[in-house]
């Protein structure tokens, strides 16, 4: 059976998986910084365009399509900028 997504914030899906480990969201990241889901573990991959991404400390990485990146527990709040399509794996404790 397919996932459908639910809203989950601006321009943000999220695909509640049938494994309570994770959750899978889909970001329209605009030029405007954008918090990304979860404050844990994640996997970001960008499937269009160029994103940058932003820990709290300040350090960057930044995105093209196909790039991935895995973004520790410790980088707190992260924020994502673009224009890009972005996908994110999270850990969600909370199911």
């Amino acid at each position: 059976p397919a996932i459908e997504p639910r809203p989950a914030g601006p321009s943000t899906v999220v695909y509640d998986t049938p494994a309570p480990e994770f959750q899978l969201y889909r970001m329209n990241v605009t030029a405007d910084a954008a918090m990304l889901p979860h404050d844990g573990p994640r996997i970001a991959l960008c499937l269009e365009g160029t994103v940058v991404l932003r820990n709290q400390a300040g350090a960057a990485a930044e995105l093209r399509r196909g790039g991935s990146c895995f973004l520790p527990a410790a980088d707190g709040a992260d924020t994502a900028a673009g224009p890009a399509v972005l996908f994110v794996a999270a850990s969600d404790c909370t199911r």
